[in-house]
């Protein structure tokens, strides 16, 4: 049985499931374990465009609403245009932030708004109440809407591949044993098809063979959810794959059973 062949064997060779039927059972685990590895890179291709795009549209949407503002050498931060600026969530239009820095001050106790940026210093809420962040450690300069998405852009790119290193470690541990246990639930059904042609198959074997008749359905899944074509059609044609292949995996095995049933 080879392992890495298998990731194109399991959708037609009959040869190939005749040599998973003779393997063992741990090389079966391994070959489950590397085929969801190499699949789930392709699940994770995918969720690093998704996150990447929700990032930089979360980016230009703070960024589009913010005013250009100056700090000074004395550490007071001015707006560009006097006034009292709102900043929204793009997805949600909730109020995220206040920008006065002429600080005409708000009860921002009991505003909605988690920031309140002002000409001295920066109040934000967080789970302790109402923290503090003084500017005497910035640096003079201009803040515009160019140099904020910049910044943020090289921010948040640090948490995005950590995010994504996260997505990928924990989806595999997650899916490993799924997909064990999906195998367990299939064994059954496999041996019940053999007995259907007076054969019996070891309940190892059934498993063994179920791991492996997986194999096309992960394949099609992930590459559906790569280029976004899963829709409620496609998700009934992947289910139909996950059921078929592993009985195209026991029938393939008949005159392997035939003959250890006459052995």
């Amino acid at each position: 049985m080879k392992i890495l062949t298998g990731l194109y064997s399991a959708f037609y060779s009959k040869r190939w499931y005749q040599s998973v039927y003779e393997a063992n059972s741990k090389r079966c685990l391994l070959y489950l374990f590397v085929m969801l590895a190499i699949v789930w890179v392709i699940f994770t291709v995918r969720f690093s465009f998704n996150i990447q795009t929700m990032t930089q549209e979360a980016i230009q949407g703070f960024a589009k609403q913010l005013p250009t503002m100056a700090m000074s050498v004395d550490h007071q931060l001015k707006t560009q245009k006097p006034g009292r600026y709102f900043i929204y969530y793009p997805a949600t239009k909730k109020l995220f932030a206040v920008i006065d820095t002429d600080d005409n001050r708000m009860n921002f106790g009991s505003s909605p708004a988690e920031v309140w940026v002002g000409a001295e210093q920066t109040l934000y809420k967080s789970h302790n109440g109402i923290r503090v962040w003084q500017y005497k450690d910035m640096q003079p300069g201009t803040i515009s809407t160019e140099n904020f998405s910049a910044y943020m852009g090289r921010f948040l790119n640090f948490f995005t591949r950590i995010l994504i290193v996260i997505f990928y470690v924990v989806g595999l541990i997650v899916i490993y044993p799924i997909s064990l246990i999906l195998s367990w639930f299939f064994a059954p059904f496999l041996r019940s098809i053999a007995r259907s042609l007076h054969l019996q198959l070891p309940i190892t074997k059934a498993r063994n063979l179920a791991i492996t008749g997986m194999t096309p359905f992960w394949m099609v899944l992930g590459v559906l959810y790569l280029f976004k074509f899963l829709t409620p059609w496609t998700t009934i044609i992947t289910l139909i794959i996950l059921v078929l292949y592993p009985v195209y995996a026991t029938m393939t095995c008949q005159k392997l059973l035939k003959k250890t049933q006459g052995a």
